[in-house]
């Protein structure tokens, strides 16, 4: 080995293959080794004539030698370089052969670091010599031994050790290597075999050592050679890796895989013991919102705070996993009865339900939670489809409102089918003209007149009206919402231009059309809304785009752009829907363009008997009026809640108290005949008990009658 510490080592390697001769001198590319190449074992004894190598790194398959020639054939023309044999050959053996041919290590190719091959090298040029040295008889040998960094012990055939070096020692538990010379080696010793074993030093932590095993000679005496490397790093590596490959990084609960494992797991053991198993699927509550509105760093810390409930809600030996996102699932084992499943569930709900801290603030995040449960007689069933059967079961308890707990059926499973054919046919509705425009007035406070009218999407499906909550997630979801929204649109500008061209009263009618997320983020929405306002020849100052508060916050930077070009540019309106429903910044409201703010219907239902909403909804009011917005009160259906949004002064409202949505036509014969003031008579509804809704004309009784399926109950229609 080069003697002057700043020179550099002299590395031949020879492989005739040039992808692994790259991958190579990738690995050894440092400034204190200079790397020469050869093709062949005849160019690499060429340079060895001519020039000082340290150490030889050699394919054993060359295209002039192979196998243990070829370590023969470079031996032959050098006795003092350190040869390392760098193979693809997975043979059983091949590692001592090349060992006992004089190779002073062996490295299979699959298993080569930059680290090992480094290591390897200056492992190889020492014991390189080493092996000079013992020939020579000297006691400079065991200096040279003592310096390495593996561990080496020669142990005679009754098993004792008549050397040792400092590292071996040290791996004992020994400060000298005297104090283990003469002591038998507790360690089984099979020659030819690469181990791994533990070793229990007197003092300080256990290792973990490669133990590798040569038949030799010491002083004239066979013995075994016992090479000893410390892996303990390695091995906490490979089961960190182990774990993270199981364990969700965040919350440090079980991934997928981990869970199915381990359903597995308690599947077969449940067909041996007679205990049910319950799968709980828990889903965070509008927790998007909140990602929105805080940002994801404070998403991640709420998350490990759910996990962290999860973990001290659930029992000691539950298997609780994060399947992604918000998800978590939960396995119960040793169960009597769905009964025990469902109060663990209700437990698990209450826990997630109490108040997390965001940063300054303190949010509510409920969960819903599918509950799936399989006795001891039927545990046959795929995890998969045991986990399937509890999402299905949690989506059920968000469509019934969300923190709740529901229980899976096979109904569910029919369900979703139809919710499947549904999404393929709502793709279709467009092109098949099944979409239906209905449009509900948007009254004056004052005097009821009609200042605008608000367009909002039916299906008609084989006869049948499909209600909005039914189709437009489904077409949210299958991507469908942006043909739709596009064609609302167009054929709300359409109906408004006829509106205009034949009757004065709807001269300064305001056209509001609901706009989705979706659309938003579409790079040609603001040329579309322009194009399509060119074609009706409706001025942009009479048609709103409303946008829920959720929409707003998905990605507060595009949907800025987008409203700005949409008010500068094409000069149409901007209103938030349903405000107050989400985790808004007011920064957001104040950034823009906004002109007007619909309150959510579920602050007007209970703004006459509820003193938290009648505030709320004081408070909306108020920072409107600050701000010179107007202010739409959604959902008014009693006489009661008319005044007190009239006293509150609220500039306009729509609900069934002044009309349904109703379709074009009857619109236009009311337009026909100056009847489009709807505001409400105080007596006759009072003489009714205060919360009917005023009788609809002659001229609507029969739609009403054609729309009932899709128009009963109260105000709840979903936007679009």
């Amino acid at each position: 080995m080069s003697e002057n510490p700043k020179e550099k080592l002299a590395v031949l390697f020879v492989e005739d293959d040039d992808a692994d001769a790259f991958l190579l001198s990738e690995m050894i590319c440092v400034d204190d080794v200079a790397l020469t190449r050869a093709r062949t074992s005849r160019e690499a004894v060429e340079k060895l004539t001519t020039t000082k190598f340290d150490c030889v790194i050699a394919d054993l398959n060359l295209p002039d030698t192979r196998g243990v020639a070829t370590i023969d054939y470079l031996n032959n023309h050098t006795t003092d370089t350190a040869l390392i044999v760098l193979t693809g050959d997975e043979r059983a053996g091949i590692d001592l052969d090349t060992l006992r041919h004089g190779a002073q290590d062996h490295l299979p190719k699959q298993d080569v670091t930059s680290a090992l091959l480094s290591r390897s090298i200056r492992c190889a040029i020492e014991r390189m010599e080493f092996q000079k040295s013992h020939k020579r008889r000297d006691r400079s040998t065991q200096d040279l031994l003592s310096k390495l960094v593996d561990g080496v012990l020669i142990v005679d055939r009754d098993g004792d050790i008549e050397f040792a070096n400092d590292a071996a020692a040290a791996m004992l538990g020994h400060k000298e290597p005297s104090d283990v010379v003469g002591t038998p080696l507790a360690l089984p010793i099979v020659d030819g075999e690469r181990t791994d074993v533990t070793l229990h030093p007197k003092s300080g932590p256990e290792l973990i050592a490669e133990m590798r095993v040569a038949k030799g000679e010491w002083l004239d005496k066979p013995v075994s050679i016992v090479l000893l490397r410390d892996i303990t790093e390695r091995k906490s590596q490979e089961q960190t890796a182990q774990y993270v490959a199981r364990h969700d990084p965040l919350t440090g609960l079980a991934n997928r895989r981990e869970f199915i494992a381990n359903l597995e797991r308690a599947l077969s053991l449940s067909n041996r013991t007679g205990r049910d198993v319950a799968v709980l699927f828990v889903d965070l509550d509008r927790f998007k919102d909140v990602n929105d509105a805080f940002g994801h760093a404070a998403g991640d810390k709420l998350l490990a705070d759910c996990a962290g409930r999860l973990t001290a809600a659930a029992r000691r030996h539950d298997v609780i996993g994060r399947l992604g996102g918000d998800e978590f699932v939960i396995l119960l084992e040793d169960l009597v009865g769905m009964e025990n499943a469902v109060t663990a569930a209700e437990r698990i709900r209450l826990a997630l339900a109490k108040p997390y801290v965001v940063g300054t603030k303190r949010v509510t995040c409920t969960a819903s939670i599918g509950v799936t449960r399989v006795d001891a007689a039927n545990t046959n069933i795929e995890p998969e489809q045991l986990l399937d059967q509890a999402d299905l079961a949690m989506y059920n308890a968000k469509h019934r409102g969300r923190d709740t707990v529901c229980i899976f059926t096979n109904e569910m499973r029919d369900s979703r089918s139809t919710r499947v054919h549904l999404g393929i046919d709502v793709s279709r509705a467009v092109e098949q003209d099944e979409l239906r425009l209905l449009y509900q007035p948007i009254v004056s406070m004052a005097n009821g007149a009609t200042v605008g009218v608000e367009a909002l999407v039916r299906w008609e499906r084989g006869g049948q009206l499909i209600s909005p909550a039914q189709f437009i997630p489904v077409a949210e979801k299958t991507g469908t919402i942006v043909q739709i929204g596009r064609w609302a649109l167009n054929t709300a500008l359409e109906q408004c231009a006829s509106w205009r061209t034949a009757f004065p009263a709807a001269r300064e009618w305001r056209l509001h059309v609901n706009i989705s997320a979706a659309e938003i983020a579409d790079d040609d929405f603001v040329d579309a809304v322009a194009n399509a306002l060119e074609r009706s020849g409706v001025p942009p100052r009479h048609v709103c785009l409303e946008l829920t508060e959720s929409a707003v916050i998905h990605d507060p930077t595009t949907v800025r752009t987008r409203l700005r070009d949409l008010s500068d540019r094409v000069g149409v309106s901007i209103a938030i829907d349903d405000f107050g429903t989400s985790y808004s910044s007011l920064t957001n409201l104040k950034l823009l363009p906004v002109d007007c703010l619909k309150i959510d219907r579920s602050f007007i239902t209970s703004v006459t008997t509820d003193p938290t909403d009648m505030t709320i909804v004081r408070g909306i009011r108020h920072m409107a009026n600050d701000l010179g917005l107007a202010l739409i009160a959604e959902g008014v259906e009693t006489i009661e809640q008319y005044f007190t949004l009239l006293a509150m002064g609220c500039d306009q409202a729509q609900g069934y108290l002044f009309s349904r949505p109703i379709p074009p036509e009857t619109l236009t014969e009311r337009l026909a005949v100056d009847d489009i003031c709807f505001a409400p008579r105080p007596n006759a509804d009072h003489e009714m008990g205060g919360d009917s809704v005023p009788p609809t004309h002659d001229s609507d009784q029969q739609t009403t009658h054609a729309l009932k399926a899709a128009q009963d109950g109260p105000d709840v229609d979903i936007d679009m």
